[in-house]
């Protein structure tokens, strides 16, 4: 996972850690947790990240593969 590149689709977004977290149903600090350690990452987390942050296939495939 490419840390750098979901906090920047984050900031672009203009929400925070903790608004994006709520849109997909977990703490911030989970979240938070979750991007420092990419492996307890799951593929449902990624697929509502995706979908919270309106990305397209290509941009989830570059930051989350």
């Amino acid at each position: 996972m490419d840390m750098n590149k979901l906090n920047a689709r984050i900031l672009e977004s203009g929400m925070t850690i903790d608004e994006v977290a709520g849109l997909i149903g977990m703490s911030g600090l989970s979240l938070y947790c979750k991007m420092k350690c990419p492996v307890t990452m799951t593929v449902g987390d990624a697929i509502k990240l995706k979908n919270a942050l309106n990305m397209n296939n290509q941009e989830a495939i570059d930051i989350f593969l």
